[in-house]
């Protein structure tokens, strides 16, 4: 079988069996699928890991398998994409000299060249960039917009009900908001993080109703807003401007030669030697970031020692070497982070408060519960790594991962490598063991249940960890 390598890539056909294995506290279904293809390449998981799509071959033809479902024949075909909720599939196509983008299995009009697509957040629309010889367009949903020069930045409203993109026309570069063009701006050659000039950032709010972008003017860098210009800037880095999520509210990083700071809603804040990534929580209310700057606790005589902070809603917390991972609870009570201590080792800092030292905190692994009581990482001793939730430490294993807790927050599923062999850890207690186990498992349905994809010994299994008792 070739192409699985390390991670699990292919499609599943069901059979009725379904074999039960016993936990503690939990029944183990497995459900056996049959045998897969001899060729897997280019596969893909739904963002939910519960469904897979994969290319594959048959004579001088490729085809598309999804969930053991068999596409259309193309002569070349590229990664497949999942909507976000794992229901539609889309990818691009060649046939002879042209390409078509497939979606749902059904083939679009025909064109040079096709870019990337991308489904809407409510996975009702799809767009992407087509070409048509020297010009570049923009199709939705099947319609054709208008050719440019180039274009960059397609993007779809997170409601879904509008969709934005940077062109080139000429010399000039100009955004395009639902088919009207904005203004035009100019295409500077030696911006950094913009070679050519082009807008950038283009983002929606999350309510879909507003629009901001950066872009190059004059020399410097300014936000639009809305379509209304903000202060003009060295620097505004790529990545740094976001809206809260209600929408109401603007950040972002900005620069001058030696200085730094975050802009909230136009207002400054105070100058850092360096600032990271801005964060709003979850009600929109409070502002976070880190933040680098000359130590007002530790001096040495050689050289100046410069530290990091987190700032929350202005204030500045404890100074440490290096800090990540900053969060929100989900209530937008509570601020938690990873950070290296002086001596090396990693903490988690939750609510200012140190949890116990370790030579590695995983990075990404720091989760707070839905109910934002409980906080989880992956941890790192020796050799061995374990989950720690709420200060206790679990068991140790090779490698640990993909975190998640239940929808009430009681519960909390996650991988975990133990020999050459993987599995997943449910509150404790472990499950069967396999060659491996699918990108984006375990996931947590809203009963409760656990459920993932799996391979062993050639099979592809659907597994649920279900409470014992429960339906």
């Amino acid at each position: 079988m070739r192409g699985l390598g390390a991670v699990l890539s292919i499609g599943v056909t069901l059979f009725a069996l379904s074999v039960l294995c016993y936990a503690q506290d939990y029944e183990v279904h497995e459900e056996r699928v049959e045998a897969l293809h001899e060729t897997v390449f280019r596969a893909t998981f739904a963002p939910n890991g519960l469904h897979l799509a994969y290319v594959t071959e048959k004579g001088r033809k490729q085809l598309v398998v999804v969930d053991g479902q068999e596409g259309p024949q193309y002569d070349e075909i590229q990664e497949p994409l999942f909507s976000p909720d794992g229901r539609r599939v889309a990818y691009a196509a060649k046939q002879g000299r042209k390409y078509v983008a497939v979606v749902d299995g059904k083939g679009g009009p025909e064109y040079d060249e096709i870019g990337d697509l991308i489904f809407s957040r409510d996975c009702r629309r799809l767009a992407y960039v087509a070409f048509k010889g020297p010009s570049a367009l923009v199709v939705v949903d099947g319609q054709e917009g208008p050719e440019y020069d180039k274009i960059y930045d397609l993007s779809i409203s997170p409601d879904g009900t509008r969709v934005a993109y940077s062109v080139q026309k000429g010399s000039r570069w100009l955004v395009v908001l639902d088919g009207r063009e904005g203004p035009e701006y100019e295409g500077i050659a030696d911006i950094i993080f913009s070679p050519d000039g082009r807008c950038l950032d283009l983002i929606f709010s999350p309510d879909g109703r507003r629009v901001a972008y950066t872009a190059p003017k004059g020399g410097k860098i300014v936000a639009v807003v809305d379509g209304e210009e903000g202060p003009e800037y060295d620097l505004i880095p790529e990545g740094s401007l976001i809206f809260s999520p209600d929408g109401k509210r603007v950040a972002y990083v900005a620069f001058d030669a030696v200085r730094q700071w975050v802009v909230v809603d136009g207002e400054e804040g105070p100058e850092y030697d360096a600032v990271g990534r801005v964060i709003f929580s979850p009600d929109g209310k409070r502002v976070a970031y880190t933040a680098r700057k000359l130590s007002s606790e530790r001096v040495v005589v050689v050289a100046p020692v410069v530290v990091g902070v987190v700032v929350v809603d202005g204030e500045e917390g404890p100074e440490y070497e290096e800090i990540g991972d900053l969060a929100f609870s989900p209530d937008s009570k509570r601020v938690a982070y990873r950070a290296v201590k002086a001596d090396g080792r990693m903490v988690a800092v939750a609510d200012g408060q140190e949890g116990l030292a370790y030579e590695s905190i995983g990075e990404g692994s720091l989760a707070f519960s839905p109910d934002a009581r409980r906080v989880a990482y992956t941890a790192q001793k020796g050799n061995k790594w374990r989950v720690v939730v709420d200060g206790q430490e679990g068991p140790e294993y090779e490698w640990v991962g993909n975190l998640g807790f239940s929808p009430d927050g009681q519960r909390l599923a996650y991988l975990a490598l133990k020999g050459n062999k993987r599995l997943v850890v449910v509150d404790g207690e472990e499950g069967p063991q396999y060659d491996s186990i699918g990108e984006g498992g375990p996931v947590f349905q809203e009963s409760g249940m656990v459920e993932y994809l799996a391979i062993r010994d050639g099979q592809l299994y659907r597994v649920k960890h279900r409470s014992r008792g429960s339906p």
